[in-house]
């Protein structure tokens, strides 16, 4: 192998691996606090006067992980909540409500417990943009907030198209020599599928564009697992002058865009939602199972 082809090869490898899980520092960096978690040191930031800032240049997936302090001796579940604000317009309300955990503990706060995580994912267009998260219930304990850069290993392995538990039936979308099946949903939709993991899947999406759009288009999806809502998904997109939608002539799809996750184990129920009233966006959902031979 060629000498130079090898050392950028090594050095993708090892980029890839410095990416994936990689934590993401606010602004407000005075908020750190260090949680011990079993035999690890983790990182955290206290998110409960004022928002945190994060300066993040996508595309990028990120994960949230958070937890609440509570005082010892509590038990039973504790809820708590706070908003994730994209640029300063879209917003998302996250909720948990999560038990106490025995394994984590504060050198800066010997008197607090802290609950068991909860996660949320999210995803960021191209381009730089700012994560704001903010408390829903400033007179609350705080919550400990902690963002990671979420980069996927190729593991996959043969995919299924997947259709919804519905009788929808699909739209065909024409690029070049191509038909390619996907789903319509209509701005407040939904769509729902029945998987069984583990396994991954891959959400493919294209915006339609009307006459009444501009050349560049925002949109939201958002994710649930068993009615939970997991993750909520951003995108920018542009016409597509290749491409074609079969049933609706009128209408110009968008470059695709997409997001994948991790199945759990087992039968589950997941919950795609378009959020952008008005508009009307074409979903293409493919399982993949996990080629064990690339862990």
């Amino acid at each position: 192998m060629n000498r130079n082809l090898f050392y950028s090869l090594i050095g993708i490898i090892l980029c890839a691996a410095v990416l994936s899980g990689r934590a993401v520092s606010p602004t407000e960096r005075e908020k750190k606090e260090v949680l011990t978690i079993g035999d690890k040191r983790r990182t955290y930031y206290q998110l409960q006067d004022t928002p945190l800032h994060y300066q993040l240049r996508g595309p990028m997936k990120l994960e949230i992980i958070a937890r609440k302090a509570v005082p010892q001796k509590i038990s039973g579940n504790n809820d708590y909540a706070f908003y994730l604000i994209i640029d300063g317009s879209d917003s998302v309300y996250i909720s948990f409500s999560k038990k106490k955990s025995r394994s984590v503990t504060s050198p800066r706060h010997p008197g607090h417990a802290y609950t068991v995580s909860g996660s949320y994912l999210f995803s960021i267009p191209s381009g730089e943009h700012v994560a704001t998260l903010a408390p829903a219930d400033r007179k609350n304990n705080p919550i400990l907030v902690r963002m990671l850069v979420k980069a996927t290993p190729d593991i996959r392995s043969g995919s299924t198209f997947v259709t919804p538990i519905t009788d929808q039936l699909p739209d065909h979308i024409l690029v070049q020599d191509k038909i390619i099946r996907y789903f319509k949903l209509d701005g407040g939709s939904s769509m729902t599928l029945e998987l069984e993991g583990p396994g991954r899947l891959e959400v493919i999406s294209r915006l339609a564009f009307e006459d009444w759009m501009t050349n560049e288009e925002p949109y939201r999806l958002r994710l649930l697992r068993d009615e939970l809502e997991i993750g909520t998904y951003f995108f920018t997109t542009e016409k597509s002058e290749q491409s074609a939608i079969e049933e609706e002539k009128s209408l110009v799809p968008g470059k695709w865009r997409s997001f994948d996750l991790e199945l759990q184990t087992g039968r589950h129920q997941y919950t795609l939602q378009f959020l952008n009233e008005g508009k009307t966006v074409f979903v293409r959902c493919l399982k993949y199972s996990i080629d064990e031979t690339k862990k």
